[in-house]
């Protein structure tokens, strides 16, 4: 129990301790590589959109990294809309399958590579928003430590996610309210509100 709890802390503080900025590709790179480590599993992050977010390999298992049909699988493709359906009516986490039996058709096609390699994936969500699915390659069936381990890190990814999209929303809002307002003021109340506002600069 206490490992699971020391794993805890290690991911919330990779967590705390990461500006993500979802407006710039792979915006959940340094989670992702630094939680891979922790959870000595291979990660990937997709938005509904279907784009890379992040991945993250485990030091001990180089054979993901230097295969690039996997690299440009998660990272410079996206995935079909097909299986973006798919994953997107899955509100649990997935079963712990050897590749091969993937729902996912190109992992299917390069599991031939990996025949030992187990893959899971789960939802991301947020404030009751499906806001992604984060992806697990692992050398065999998930235990139950790391299964605790791995919804922790998706809720948590959800959580942080749902917060920086509606503190953008609410920005972009307050913009929106403060152009209509400018444009509902008079030529003398938008020189006194310049003057105002000049004032205050000084």
């Amino acid at each position: 129990m206490k490992e699971i709890y020391d794993k805890i802390q290690d991911i919330n503080i990779i967590l705390k301790r990461s500006f993500i900025d979802l407006g710039k590709p792979l915006a959940y790179q340094e989670v992702v590589e630094k939680s891979a480590k922790v959870l000595e599993s291979s990660l990937f992050i997709i938005d509904t959109k279907r784009n890379c977010l992040g991945y993250g390999f485990t030091d001990s298992d180089n054979s993901y990294q230097d295969d690039i049909n996997l690299q440009n699988f998660f990272i410079y493709q996206k995935i079909s809309k097909d299986i973006s359906s798919q994953l997107l009516n899955h509100y649990e986490m997935s079963a712990s399958l050897p590749m091969a039996q993937s729902i996912l058709e190109p992992v299917k096609e390069i599991s031939s590579k990996f025949p030992n390699k187990f893959l899971s994936f789960l939802p991301i969500e947020g404030n009751h928003l499906r806001l992604g699915t984060l992806f697990l390659l692992t050398d065999s069936p998930l235990e139950e430590e790391k299964r605790i381990l791995v919804d922790f890190l998706s809720t948590f990814i959800g959580n942080q996610m749902s917060y920086i999209m509606l503190a953008e929303l609410e920005g972009q809002r307050r913009n929106e309210t403060f152009v209509s307002l400018v444009q509902s003021l008079s030529r003398s109340e938008l020189e006194a509100f310049k003057s105002i506002i000049e004032k205050i600069d000084r």
